[in-house]
């Protein structure tokens, strides 16, 4: 996984300033909003082409276990390592 964080900090490096980075990133509404819209278009993009290939029910218990393990990872990180959520 830390290999991944890296490619993906190298990718916005090369495309964007340290500083630009930081200023763009400072408020955590707009972090949420940006990792909302992502998960938002991938998550039509697939429900979409499953929807065409006639697995509707398919897309929708992926959906309903993606749910799940959000619920799943709230839990733990409040529970588990005592961290408050900041909602």
């Amino acid at each position: 996984m830390f290999q991944l964080e890296q490619v993906l900090i190298e990718i916005l490096l090369i495309v964007l300033s340290p500083e630009q980075i930081n200023l763009f990133l400072r408020d955590p509404q707009t972090t949420a909003t940006i990792v909302g819209g992502l998960i938002a278009i991938s998550g039509a993009l697939l429900g979409s082409f499953l929807l065409l290939r006639g697995m509707a029910l398919t897309s929708d218990a992926i959906s309903h276990t993606v749910l799940l393990g959000i619920v799943t990872a709230f839990i733990v990180m409040t529970a588990v390592f005592g961290l408050e959520p900041d909602l």
